[in-house]
């Protein structure tokens, strides 16, 4: 009758020996594979070790506050990527964090998340909160959320929301923020300059080949550093896939991620899904891991074929063994 009791005990010191915390769901283990030790939250089934290193590595520079790292780990829960179980409330409080530090990935994210909620029964704030993060990512207004087209109310009240985002955040200068001449209004226009004086310096590097500032310049394209730059969605694509095809493997990390989203956006588009397998498989060729069929249950086999026929063209087509 002591053996039950000695495993309880045992289990309570493990879980206290590993910082357990019920309050931040951005808490977690290196090492288990991304399994999760918040209450209610499933542990993943035994993963590749190639694919809990990389996660694991990410997930250090997240916990340390890098922004873009925090955001692939919130993308990691949002479409359940080995070697995590997807975790809608993991997703949100890791992308949450990246967004406060301005990377525009996240807004994007984030609008998917209300999206999906409102589509689940939820309230007309959810739609709300969807247009708050579109707004954001655009840098201004928009026709529709995810191709639904809201009221009028509801527009406004995501943008009223949107707009306090961006006070709070130092992400822009609101027109009602404050005198001007007044200190406030000098340092946010100081931050402007700033933020536009980057994006030149970045452009004139991508447009020179750089891999790196591409990719960046696919974050300025969908989130603007000043409303004189046009939101462009097709050059976002456009210079992610310039940097990947340099093999950069952040842009093909993003390329998996930006058509997984876009398959959950278009109701789990098969097409989408395997474009988004494809670059899962590419990066697991220069990162070293290793793509396995059957690691989503959700994915079928035949979209998992396409994915894979995809892939072999793109490293014949560039001479990669």
């Amino acid at each position: 009758m002591r053996k039950p009791q000695l495993s309880i005990i045992c289990s309570t010191l493990i879980f206290c020996a590993l910082g357990f915390s019920a309050t931040d769901p951005t808490k977690k283990f290196l090492g288990l594979g991304g399994g999760s030790l918040t209450p209610g939250v499933k542990t993943a089934k035994p993963a590749d070790p190639e694919a809990v290193r990389v996660y694991n590595e990410i997930l250090a520079k997240a916990q340390v506050g890098d922004a873009e790292a925090q955001q692939k780990v919130g993308v990691y829960f949002l479409l359940g990527k080995s070697p995590v179980t997807k975790d809608e409330r993991q997703a949100e409080a890791w992308l949450l964090k990246s967004a406060d530090q301005g990377w525009s990935p996240s807004f994007s994210d984030l609008t998917i998340i209300h999206l999906n909620r409102s589509r689940a029964g939820g309230s007309t704030q959810e739609l709300a909160e969807a247009y708050k993060w579109t707004y954001l990512s655009r840098g201004g207004p928009a026709s529709s959320v995810g191709g639904k087209v809201l009221s009028e109310q509801t527009k406004a009240e995501g943008e009223a929301l949107a707009k306090q985002y961006q006070v709070a955040h130092g992400l822009t200068t609101a027109p009602d923020a404050g005198a001007v001449g007044s200190a406030s209004s000098v340092s946010a226009t100081r931050g402007l300059d700033d933020r536009m004086l980057k994006y030149n310096e970045v452009k004139a590097k991508a447009d020179a080949g750089d891999a790196e500032a591409q990719y960046k310049m696919a974050g300025y394209s969908a989130s603007p550093p000043s409303r004189s730059v046009p939101v462009d969605l097709q050059a976002e694509l456009s210079w992610l896939l310039k940097s990947a095809k340099q093999d950069y493997l952040p842009a093909i990390n993003r390329l998996e991620s930006y058509y997984g989203i876009k398959s959950i956006q278009d109701h789990n588009n098969a097409d989408l899904k395997a474009e988004s397998l494809k670059w899962k498989i590419i990066g697991g060729k220069f990162s070293g891991s290793r793509f396995r069929k059957s690691i989503d249950s959700s994915v079928s086999e035949s979209t998992q074929d396409e994915a894979q026929r995809r892939a072999d063209a793109y490293f014949a087509e560039r001479n990669i063994k």
